[in-house]
Parts: C-alpha cells; sequence; structure tokens
C-alpha cells in the first residue's frame, strides 16, 4: 500500500471532490445543507383519517394551502423539487460555451426528511409489501434506471415511476396514503396504486391533471398505452 502521508490531502470544494485519497469532507458537512437541523427527538404519533371523498384525488389547484387533507393524515410525500438550483456551473466550468451553460444532470439525489422518531400504533395490524429481494434492491446506496421519455409521456419533467414506487414500498405500508404536491404526470399515484396505497396530489395545470387522471385510468383498466410503456410488466 502506498504511503500517503507526506502528501497534501484534497478537500470538498463547492461543486465536489477532486479525489478520494487522504480527503477532508469536513467542509461539506459542516455546510448549509445541515445547519440548522434539530437534533432527532421523540414525538407523539398521531394518524388522522383522510376523508374519503379526498382520497384517490388530483386537485387543479396549489398546494400552499392543501385544506382538504387534515393535519397528521399523510404517511409518506414523495415530490420533485426544482432543477439546477444553487449550481455553480458558471465558476467551476468558465470554459463552456455560453450558448450552452449548463451540465447535463447524469444522476439525481433522494433527500428523506422526517418528523422525528415515534412508534406507530397498531403495528400487527399494518401489512408490510415489499420482498426480501425488493428491501436488498431498494436499500442499495446507489438506485440505477433509465429515465422516462418526456415526449412519451407528455410532460418536460416525469420522473420513472420505479422511483416513487421504491420510496412508497420503503416506507409505507399497505392502504396508507402517499402525497405529491406537485403530481405533474401522474407517476407518483401510479406508483401508489401499483404499491396497493392510496394517493394525494395537487397540479396548478389543468392540462397536467387531465393527463394523469388519463394515465391513472388507464393503469387501472390494463390498458398497455405508450405512456405507461416502462411500467406494464
Amino acid at each position: 500500500m502506498r504511503d500517503n502521508r507526506g502528501k497534501k490531502g484534497t478537500k470538498t470544494s463547492s461543486f465536489g471532490s477532486p479525489g478520494r485519497i487522504n480527503h477532508d469532507s469536513t467542509p461539506f458537512y459542516t455546510s448549509k445543507l445541515y445547519e440548522g437541523l434539530p437534533e432527532e427527538e421523540k414525538v407523539k404519533y398521531v394518524e388522522n383519517p383522510v376523508p374519503p371523498q379526498f382520497l384517490d384525488k388530483i386537485f387543479c389547484k396549489s398546494s400552499e394551502r392543501m385544506e382538504e387533507l387534515p393535519d397528521n393524515s399523510v404517511h409518506l410525500m414523495v415530490t420533485s423539487p426544482p432543477y439546477n438550483v444553487g449550481k455553480e456551473y458558471d465558476e467551476s466550468f468558465t470554459w463552456l460555451s455560453p450558448a450552452n451553460p449548463t451540465l447535463r444532470d447524469v444522476h439525481e439525489y433522494i433527500l428523506v426528511f422526517s418528523k422525528g422518531m415515534f412508534s406507530r400504533k397498531n403495528m400487527n395490524k399494518r401489512e408490510s409489501t415489499i420482498s426480501r429481494d425488493e428491501f436488498l434492491e431498494f436499500t442499495k446506496s446507489v438506485w440505477t434506471f433509465p429515465a422516462e421519455p418526456a415526449r412519451k409521456i407528455g410532460h418536460p419533467a416525469p420522473f420513472p415511476v420505479e422511483l416513487p414506487y421504491r420510496l412508497i414500498q420503503l416506507y409505507t405500508y399497505r392502504g396508507e396514503v402517499v402525497l405529491d404536491p406537485f403530481m405533474g404526470s401522474g407517476q407518483t399515484a401510479i406508483a401508489a396504486l401499483k404499491a396497493d396505497r392510496h394517493y394525494a396530489g395537487y397540479e396548478i395545470e389543468e392540462e397536467y391533471v387531465k393527463l394523469s387522471e388519463m394515465r391513472i385510468n388507464e393503469f387501472l383498466i390494463g390498458y398497455e398505452s405508450p405512456t405507461l410503456f416502462s411500467f406494464t410488466e
């Protein structure tokens, strides 16, 4: 093994690490990404039911005020944030042509947040649907699957159905409620139905609400639609 004790170590820049040998990642883990996060504490678990008329619905409105959903009624929220926020491409890659200053993303991060530690009630009545093989695959640190073609789906930024499906299988039980406050083309709703969960969603564009409802109906009747090509088995 090579002796690296005499070499100068590397540090994490704002764009990433230039190397892995004798690397100090302290600047990254003490950055604002983790600033202000409270220490985990145990919280009281409260679970309120969603009114039946609001289950498995997509509401054409902003998700800023979700009056249809009672507090503490959603078991999991899966959504996708805006892309390319805060990336310092201009500083790190000044050699790029001004006509095309954005790099092509080849991976995405999944950030998992929780309200705190809690114990669920009636655990013996909750049914997990994840298989042993799925659990072993879904708990790997890197997931690899093809992107969804925007043109086929009919939406500019669809994520693969497999992505929310894995999260739903890992973090919820049969019959629980999954929320997507930016429903888009309905991928989260379809994944919830595949896993035998309920869904609720919000979308401000009426066109995408109609697209989601069409794709959900096609899934429910088993129609092999071109927009569901990567989901049908």
